[in-house]
């Protein structure tokens, strides 16, 4: 074995690792990180690999996204905050670097199995502890929503989003993998399924029907027989909501929401918000600020934003914590949507670029034929309109790691068609 493919070989072994380390602590995540960026030193092939980089449409836009990013951060005026975020958003930079290298079919199915068990092992660990505190307590909340999803240090809504994906991939799975392997198929698909469920993320079991309809739908060798069979994840899902009380809660509270709250001008500690009335009262205070400073075009800055709208949370009466209690109320709350983040901090400028970069990451994914992408971005099309999730690592890294072996694969493909 010569240098440069035992160099190629560790490459690929680290990003299966990699992709199995995503639901557990950042720490893991971040170790492969590093020891993949020096196996790329030690291949000693940087400037090739730096121009073939640059010749991918998608790469140079997250590459232009964080110059746009790192300047923001330069006339920002909390200098305090600024290495935490370009460290945040570092993932747009070393992605495409680290990670841009053609990869065969082989590699990514092991890929997206490596990724299915570690969310497999994290999501069983959150059930049994769930089910230990069940039996020293008797209270059902443990198995649900935040409670659920903190066993393993997750928000619920991120996890539930790594679940969406997974079940995509049962499906992706199910119609190219050899008839025996079927019945595991089914099985862990009903698993994940459950997870999801309990976890109650609204707008992942939405994201979940559209993508099971889409799939179906849109792949016409899906015969007759198994586009029923996608009938019985969507009534179970339909049951669920009307049949488990912590299911349905979530979803009657959001239709009972006062739409009124949104157009206080003065609030008091204890408003009542829901999911729904939280979010637009924040975009409205987005747009108060944006208009008072005439921010439209630069926006008012990737590190001053979240100090601006905690500042509009205190002046506006909203409840901002108790400190006996260790409460920090509504601060530090953001847009919870990666558009209206992106506008407010960046401006006309970033906001454009950022749409025009999903635009032509979904025009590159219908052209790869690869529905399970296809599909990927449309999650995350969905999670940007209820999560700030590139704001977060848990987010960003998810994001920018199966953007990276999607673009990958359809790079791999490009090289054998001309060879």
């Amino acid at each position: 074995m010569t240098r440069l493919e035992f160099h190629k070989k560790a490459h690929y072994f680290l990003l299966i690792f990699l992709a199995f380390s995503l639901p557990f602590p950042l720490l893991f995540s971040n170790v492969l990180i590093f020891i993949i960026l020096a196996n790329h030193l030690a291949e000693a092939k940087i400037i090739s690999h730096l121009k073939d980089l640059w010749k991918n449409e998608l790469n140079r836009y997250f590459l232009i996204l964080y110059l746009i990013i790192t300047i923001s951060a330069f006339f920002s005026e909390n200098t305090n905050e600024n290495a935490s975020i370009l460290e945040r958003k570092l993932a747009f930079l070393a992605f495409p670097i680290l990670l841009f290298k053609p990869i065969d079919f082989n590699v990514f199915r092991r890929i997206l199995i490596a990724f299915i068990i570690g969310v497999f092992i994290a999501l069983s660990y959150a059930l049994i502890v769930s089910t230990y505190q069940y039996y020293l307590s008797g209270n059902l909340n443990v198995f649900f929503y935040h409670s659920l999803a903190g066993k393993i240090g997750m928000n619920a809504i991120y996890l539930s989003a790594y679940l969406v994906f997974c079940l995509f991939i049962f499906i992706y799975f199910y119609k190219n993998t050899e008839r025996k392997y079927h019945i595991l198929i089914i099985v862990l698909f009903l698993f994940f399924l459950v997870g999801l469920i309990l976890l109650s993320s609204k707008m992942m079991l939405f994201v979940l029907c559209f993508g099971l309809i889409y799939f179906v739908f849109a792949n016409k060798e899906f015969s007759l027989n198994k586009k029923i069979y996608i009938l019985v994840p969507l009534i179970l899902l339909a049951l669920s909501t009307f049949l488990i009380p912590q299911v349905k809660s979530r979803f009657l509270l959001e239709i009972s929401s006062n739409l009124q709250v949104v157009n206080l001008q003065k609030y008091s500690y204890d408003t009542r918000f829901t999911g729904t009335t939280l979010r637009l009262t924040i975009w409205k205070h987005c747009y108060n600020i944006l208009e008072r400073g005439n921010d439209w075009f630069f926006g008012v800055g990737i590190s001053d934003f979240q100090n601006l709208l905690n500042t509009e949370y205190i002046n506006s009466g909203m409840y901002v914590g108790n400190p006996t209690l260790k409460d920090s109320g509504y601060l530090g709350y953001g847009p919870h949507n990666q558009y209206i983040e992106t506008f407010f901090s960046m401006g006309l400028i970033g906001f454009s670029l950022f749409i025009l970069m999903l635009y032509r990451q979904l025009i590159f994914a219908f052209r790869s034929f690869n529905y399970l992408f296809v599909l990927f971005v449309f999650l995350n099309l969905f999670f940007f309109l209820s999560e700030s999730s590139l704001s977060t690592n848990k987010g960003i890294v998810f994001y920018m790691f199966f953007t990276m072996i999607f673009s990958s694969l359809s790079s791999s493909y490009k090289i054998e068609n001309k060879e």
